[in-house]
């Protein structure tokens, strides 16, 4: 009965707001005379080289922005609608790639993303490719040194009557850098996409209806496999282990053999990890999309999206390192049975699982009028998630083609869903929203907006401290206490605010300004740990301040940053700094900031030659970021924040040598890296290249070669695993540790056919 009547109060809440929002025409004022502001000519975000992702050949980089944790809030649109209601554990490359299924890729800024979402960070948006009024083809097709091949294709065009049609396939195949001891693949990804639109007979607007269904399954190319075993030097600086190349050398092992218990039953199982049950993930993807231009000027576009789907994911992360095993110490080989001697890595295997239902309404109703732009959205999202974590720790040798171990203290698997996480529950959000980009005269441009969000979060959790053996309703040896369902049922209210403006002091320079303020609360996924996450607003601030200047050869902007982020949380895996074979999952809050400097040029020097170029210097560190630990308190408040450079380059070149032939590089370069949350290790400096050659055939055929890492460096990015608690460097000068690296060296061929 609870159920029913919860469905049917979302159902009235979105039909009021909907009548609100069709019946605000009335609300917004008469037209008049306009007036125009010339911005900046050039914008920060339009020249993020986004689908250059020195992690990921599959999906979208996160630009960073000095907070950890924004970047990630919201990756991927489509169709104004989230690709996924939450990164995690939806994550959104599962059911999104950049191909031509799309019309369009862009980029919103981080006021734009605030005031749609409610998130904060850039985020990519797209558009699907719709039918139209003549018959239009595409074909893609790529493949690189490593094996990965790529192809997707798009066909679109006219019924009759108004009616046309949309049709799409993605595929791609990726054996890997590296070869895998029990699969031939470490991802296999399919997408399949089919669309109707009417256009309406009085050519006011249309409607369209999109079907996609995608299957992916990936061993580990996003997360498990970006590890290699190396040794730290002591001064920031790396050096390879003989024989275990980084990028190019697999780090699990190759038996692919895993035993989990299942958090909810206790139900023992052995399986591999190329197992589809393990690791294939698929989703139904239902869309319809209506736009109307109605009477006055005013334009209406709703879009809507149901998704039915199953995230499996299998994350393997490495813990530690002993270094110099013997006989004595009791490892053999599981598959010989043999004596094992040299360096033995202990390694978290997390086995994700969920089945999610989500819906996604979002309408924007607009008008532009006189000297303003209005806009007046709404979003309804709901997310029902039955979501497991089943972690299991084993150990395996630290080689070039690492086999599984079996430990006489230990045996092969052990603390069995010690690190585990399990919920199953809903989130909603309903909101509205209102901009206006208003000229107030002709120097004048005010750029603002609000956002109310109504989020409620009903879950059931197991908020029990882990032991080996945790279940649902297992009993903890030491206390006695039975881990029993819990639910939790919390309702917040969320609002976001952003005003900017560009004052124009002349015709070719003026002052821009910024403040955006964002409140959250913890979504779904962060209850699935060994406690109630705390019911906190989260306030994120952004300032921004600075100047921008236009001419003939350049443009630039370049403006002071404030970002502050208070009550973050999150759950992080330990080692005991003490003993490496200890392991805990300790659950953080801590506030985080960074005042940064940022200058964004773009110029044309010669004909046929283009230069960006972004300077961001930025100072992110902790505060108030205390807790407890293996028995010990730590306080990193004042660190700097791991994994974020305080110093990033921009440097995108490009030359077109004759209308037919295009040379483009693209030079990124990241400062120290803190390594832990102790600062007691670091990484140097390096620097993420690319570059590639474009050649246009014809009208219909596009030619490509692309380079990824072309300076072929080595190197390593943000923690190192089961460093954080670690305080004294001088006891890792040329030390084995393990890390992630960047992407290797990879030379890309494309070709793309239009018809």
């Amino acid at each position: 009965m609870k159920s029913r009547k919860e469905n049917l109060q979302r159902k009235l809440a979105l039909f009021f707001c909907f009548l609100f929002l069709c019946s605000a025409t009335s609300l917004l004022a008469e037209d008049q005379d306009s007036v125009k502001v010339k911005a900046p000519s050039k914008k920060e975000e339009a020249n993020r080289n986004v689908m250059l992702n020195a992690s990921s050949a599959t999906g979208p980089r996160q630009v960073p922005i000095g907070i950890p944790g924004l970047s990630i809030d919201v990756t991927i649109y489509e169709d104004n609608l989230p690709v996924s209601f939450f990164f995690w554990p939806n994550l959104p490359t599962l059911h999104w790639r950049a191909d031509s299924s799309l019309s369009g890729i862009g980029l919103y800024k981080l006021s734009e993303t605030g005031i749609v979402s409610g998130a904060v960070g850039y985020a990519v948006n797209s558009n699907s490719q719709l039918g139209g009024d003549i018959f239009k083809g595409k074909v893609n097709y790529s493949i690189n040194h490593f094996g990965a091949q790529q192809l997707d294709m798009n066909m679109n065009g006219p019924i009759g009557k108004g009616w046309s049609y949309t049709m799409s396939m993605y595929q791609y195949t990726n054996p890997g850098n590296f070869k895998l001891g029990y699969a031939d693949e470490l991802e296999r990804t399919q997408m399949y996409k089919v669309g109707l639109t009417k256009v309406f007979d009085n050519k006011r607007g249309s409607i369209s209806f999109l079907y996609k269904y995608d299957k992916s399954k990936d061993l580990g190319s996003m997360y498990g496999y970006g590890y290699a075993p190396f040794i730290y030097k002591g001064d920031g600086s790396i050096k390879e282990i003989p024989g275990i190349s980084l990028g190019t050398t697999n780090n699990v092992q190759q038996n692919g053999l895993i035993q989990y218990m299942d958090i909810k039953t206790g139900k023992l199982t052995t399986a591999s990890f190329n197992d589809n049950n393990i690791t294939g993930s698929y989703a139904h993807e239902f869309t319809g999309l209506f736009d109307y231009k109605l009477d006055n000027g005013y334009n209406l576009k709703m879009s809507a999206k149901f998704q039915r789907s199953v995230s499996r994911l299998n994350l393997q992360i490495p813990m530690s390192i002993t270094e110099n095993v013997t006989a004595s110490d009791g490892y053999t080989s599981y598959s010989t049975g043999a004596a094992y001697t040299g360096n033995v890595q202990t390694t978290l295997s997390l086995l994700d699982q969920g089945k999610l239902n989500d819906f996604f309404y979002t309408a924007e109703l607009t008008k532009q009028s006189g000297n303003h732009n209005w806009r007046l959205g709404l979003n309804e999202w709901y997310s029902k998630c039955d979501w497991t974590a089943n972690g299991t720790f084993y150990t395996q040798s630290s080689s070039s083609t690492p086999e599984l171990l079996t430990s006489a203290t230990n045996g092969t698997f052990f603390g069995l869903n010690s690190s585990s996480e399990a919920y199953k529950g809903y989130e909603n959000k309903l909101a509205a929203y209102f901009t206006d980009d208003w000229d107030v005269n002709k120097r004048l441009n005010l750029n603002y907006g609000v956002r109310a969000e109504y989020q409620k979060v009903n879950v059931d959790a197991l908020p029990y401290a882990r032991y080996s053996g945790f279940h649902a309703g297992s009993i903890n040896p030491t206390t006695g206490e039975v881990a029993n369902w819990v639910n939790t049922d919390r309702n917040f209210l969320n609002m976001v605010g952003s005003v900017s403006a560009v004052y124009k002091l002349a015709n070719s320079y003026g002052l821009l300004g910024e403040v955006d303020y964002n409140q959250q609360h913890s979504h779904l996924e962060a209850y699935g740990g060994a406690e109630i996450p705390p019911s906190k607003v989260i306030p994120i601030t952004i300032g921004r301040v600075g100047l921008y200047y236009n001419h003939k050869l350049f443009s630039i902007v370049s403006a002071l940053t404030y970002i502050g982020k208070n009550n973050f949380y999150e759950r992080r895996y330990m080692v005991n700094p003490d003993d490496y074979t200890d392991n805990q999952t300790i659950a953080c809050r801590y506030n985080v900031k960074t005042v940064g400097w940022t200058t964004d040029i773009v110029t044309n020097p010669f004909k046929n030659f283009n230069m960006h170029f972004l300077l961001t210097l930025q100072n992110p560190e902790y505060n108030n970021f205390k807790f407890t630990a293996f028995n010990n308190n730590y306080d990193f408040s004042g660190k700097s924040v791991t994994g974020l450079s305080k110093t990033l380059i921009e440097l995108d070149p490009s030359y077109s040598l004759t209308e037919k032939l295009r040379l483009w590089a693209s030079f990124r370069y990241f400062g120290k890296q803190y390594a832990n949350l102790s600062n007691s290790l670091y990484f140097n400096g390096h620097w993420e290249t690319f570059g590639g050659v474009s050649y246009t055939l014809n009208k219909n055929v596009n030619l490509g070669v692309s380079v990824v890492n072309f300076l072929n460096q080595t190197g390593v990015t943000g923690s190192i695993s089961g460093s954080d608690l670690m305080t004294d460097a001088s006891k890792y000068k040329n030390y084995l540790m393990t890390g992630s690296y960047i992407r290797p060296f990879t030379v890309e061929f494309k070709t793309s056919i239009s018809f």
